[in-house]
């Protein structure tokens, strides 16, 4: 695995997807992802069926289909426990 250091706004590039920085906090980091639409982006927990009871699936496309509609998915997901972004 490769860890890298970034602060706000500083970008890693995969590929054809770029990764950015968009805000920290105490307990979470935000990211923007930018991707070909050819690409999925999902959050490993979603994967997993860890979704909660909401579900995954319902709790998950309409946020992706509103972030791919700008080209751009976003993980600013739901937040999880204790208040913690997923």
């Amino acid at each position: 695995m490769l860890v890298l250091s970034r602060k706000v706004n500083q970008k890693i590039r995969v590929g054809d997807v770029e990764i950015t920085i968009v805000r920290l906090g105490a307990a979470a980091v935000r990211i923007g992802i930018e991707a070909p639409p050819d690409v999925p982006i999902v959050r490993t927990e979603l994967l997993s069926g860890a979704a909660g009871p909401r579900g995954a699936a319902g709790a998950h496309r309409s946020s992706e289909a509103d972030c791919r509609s700008s080209r751009q998915a976003c993980c600013a997901a739901p937040a999880g426990p204790a208040g913690v972004a997923a």
